[in-house]
């Protein structure tokens, strides 16, 4: 048995590795399902959510979004550019 632990000492701490990460995913997962669950709720009770989302190729209605409020601004307007470190 612990010549049978000794050899596959690898194959364990890669499956330690593989079960942290699934972790680590379930938990992103379920925040990201709660958050397109609140956008989903703004959208269903009429209200604009605060930012948009939008995907490739749908130019039109980011432009219309970005138009929309900015229009809204009752005294002046905050810009700021982010990128996630790895996009930049």
């Amino acid at each position: 048995m612990r010549h049978f632990l000794a050899s596959n000492a690898q194959v364990f701490q890669r499956l330690e590795v593989i079960e942290h990460h699934q972790l680590e995913l379930a938990a992103h997962q379920a925040d990201t399902d709660h958050r397109i669950e609140e956008v989903f709720q703004l959208l269903d009770a009429g209200q604009q959510p605060a930012q948009g989302i939008f995907f490739d190729g749908q130019i039109f209605d980011a432009y219309t979004f970005v138009s929309d409020l900015i229009r809204s601004a009752k005294k002046s307007i905050v810009l700021f550019d982010w990128c996630a470190p790895r996009a930049c």
